[in-house]
């Protein structure tokens, strides 16, 4: 999202407190982009709470839980950079963007308070919605605590 954006400094002073920003306002910026792709999407953090249901309820075909254990989740949160031109995230051993040769910043919400306020919003409000789509049967649970090659296989095999 653009700095330009109206709905910018909402949306971040909410990721910077390890909250969720608010549901309509998500959700209808997702709902937009998502019309943009009639012949299918790949939402990342969609849904979060149950209640975005009423906001936006895509058909879905699977849903993807990258299963990681908190220390882990803790881990790569506190240790990743972000591309300051491409906002692409690396983990903290390197120094330049390998796309661009450009410079890699850690980003301001990624503190141990904001992560363990994201990890509790996590367990309160988005682990229902895990539990929701299990009972679907649209689940795919990855164990994300594994090397991303890995994962990547694992997905592959649970999308077969």
């Amino acid at each position: 999202m653009p700095k330009t954006d109206p709905n910018y400094k909402m949306i971040h002073e909410s990721m910077d407190s390890g909250k969720l920003a608010p549901n309509k306002l998500v959700g209808d910026i997702v709902s937009k982009e998502v019309s943009r792709y009639p012949n299918g999407f790949v939402l990342d953090g969609w849904m979060r709470q149950l209640s975005d249901k009423e906001v936006f309820n895509p058909e879905l075909d699977f849903v993807i839980f990258l299963n990681c254990p908190k220390e882990s989740c803790k881990d790569r949160i506190l240790n990743r950079v972000v591309c300051e031109i491409h906002n692409i995230v690396y983990s903290y051993s390197e120094k330049v963007c390998a796309l661009c040769g450009g410079n890699l910043s850690k980003r301001s919400d990624d503190t141990e308070e904001t992560f363990e306020n994201r990890w509790k919003v996590f367990e309160e409000l988005t682990l229902p919605v895990i539990e929701y789509y299990k009972s679907k049967n649209l689940l795919l649970n990855i164990d994300a605590s594994k090397s991303i090659p890995e994962i990547m296989n694992e997905i592959k095999k649970g999308l077969e």
